[in-house]
């Protein structure tokens, strides 16, 4: 009931509009995303697990933790890139030394 990670099977491969246009929104209201699932036939995944549970996951997918309905989530997040020149300049130019 403290909002488990909540994942869409298949939803990278749909065109949903960027929350509200701007990148400022980080979150998509619920009625988008049943409306997404519902007109693509989508069915979410809820993902529980015990307290200290790790998720990997590619989140080039939809992905959240749900609706909180009691209690307090807790989320650690460490994102992972294939080492790729590309990618390398980019994250240096955008963290500097933190990304070494």
């Amino acid at each position: 009931k403290n909002g488990p990670y909540l994942f869409l099977p298949h939803s990278n491969k749909f065109d949903l509009p960027t929350r509200d246009g701007t990148g400022k929104v980080t979150r998509y209201d619920d009625k988008i995303i049943d409306d997404f699932c519902k007109e693509n036939g989508l069915e979410p995944y809820l993902c529980t697990g015990k307290k200290g549970t790790v998720i990997f996951t590619d989140t080039s997918f939809i992905h959240r933790g749900s609706n909180i309905e009691e209690g307090t989530r807790y989320s650690y997040t460490n994102y992972y890139f294939e080492n790729h020149p590309q990618r390398i300049a980019l994250s240096e130019d955008n963290w500097g030394s933190y990304y070494i």
